[in-house]
């Protein structure tokens, strides 16, 4: 994921025509559009295991985003990788800063910096992987992020799956490298 990751801010280096080669800037503010369906997995990407589309705002005055996931009828809206039971969306709401090179230094800074990995994430309930599902809406928030906000920082939104086994105590547990996610969106 790192290495596609990079590929894309390369990219978004290369539209910065305002400075030297070598001295260019990551301006994501400007092209934040690009992040816009990167997905973090590449064996099962989300779209090839999760056949619905969800709806998504993200209101950046209120520094908050919604998130609905249609009914999901797993035999047609699930392809999944893996066996496990259980399963859980999980939507994201972070913060990305442009990346600078200052006049007098030869290394990336942060446009701003008060922000860096700022983010919140909300979570479903646990649900077997089986069982149809009722239209669905995440609500994630940041509420302390509005004072601070500036034009080089950018708010993304992502939507995953996670699987999972049912844990000693009969509750939902999250297997690792076991789930999908894909940015909707940013702003």
């Amino acid at each position: 994921m790192t290495s596609a990751l990079n590929a894309l801010c390369k990219k978004i280096q290369q539209l910065d025509t305002e400075h030297e080669h070598g001295r260019r800037s990551v301006l994501i503010s400007r092209h934040h559009d690009m992040l816009a369906n990167f997905d973090f997995n590449r064996t099962n990407p989300f779209e090839r295991v999760i056949r619905v589309l969800p709806q998504w705002t993200i209101d950046r005055a209120n520094v908050s985003a919604v998130v609905t996931i249609p009914a999901f009828d797993p035999a047609k809206h699930l392809v999944a990788p893996n066996k496990l039971p259980l399963m859980r969306w999980m939507v994201t709401l972070g913060v990305a800063t442009d990346m600078l090179v200052p006049e007098n230094l030869n290394v990336y800074d942060y446009a701003h910096d008060l922000l860096l990995g700022y983010r919140r994430e909300v979570s479903s309930e646990w649900n077997h992987v089986k069982r149809s599902l009722a239209e669905q809406t995440l609500t994630v928030d940041l509420p302390l992020v509005s004072p601070v906000l500036t034009a080089d920082d950018t708010l993304v939104l992502s939507i995953g799956v996670e699987f999972g086994n049912i844990g000693v105590d009969g509750s939902g547990e999250a297997v690792k490298y076991a789930g999908c996610a894909k940015i909707l969106g940013c702003v």
